[in-house]
């Protein structure tokens, strides 16, 4: 992934670059937030399929944080 993200910080300039995974850390961590919201008991949302947007959002930030420090 680091080495992705060296390509598209070589490929944009750092600052362009860093602008736009700071923006995808505030995206990924309201995604994981979203998921961490308690379930209605009268809701019929499925608990899974709210614990999958967690995931979803620290993998987001996992990327967007590693190659945020190579920019």
């Amino acid at each position: 992934m680091t080495l992705l993200g060296g390509l598209i910080v070589t490929r944009w300039s750092p600052r362009s670059a860093g602008a736009g995974l700071t923006f995808l850390i505030c995206l990924s961590s309201y995604i994981t937030w979203y998921g961490s919201l308690r379930v209605n008991d009268r809701s019929e949302e499925d608990p899974q399929g709210r614990y999958a947007y967690i995931l979803i959002g620290r993998m987001m930030y996992g990327f967007a944080a590693e190659v945020n420090e190579v920019a």
